[in-house]
């Protein structure tokens, strides 16, 4: 999945990948997959989580 920078319309670049949660317990519980995507042009930074 490309993402494009909302400034210049370029490819973004991943520089990280990991997990994340929503900070609840139990039954609400839920894990995301959190890429960070970068543009060295712009200096712009994009997060996008999505549910495991």
């Amino acid at each position: 999945m490309g993402t494009k920078c909302p400034k210049c319309g370029k490819e973004m670049k991943i520089v990280r990948e990991d997990v994340s949660n929503n900070a609840k317990k139990d039954k609400d519980y839920k894990e995301y997959k959190r890429s960070v995507y970068w543009c060295e042009l712009d200096d712009v930074w994009v997060n996008i989580e999505i549910p495991k």
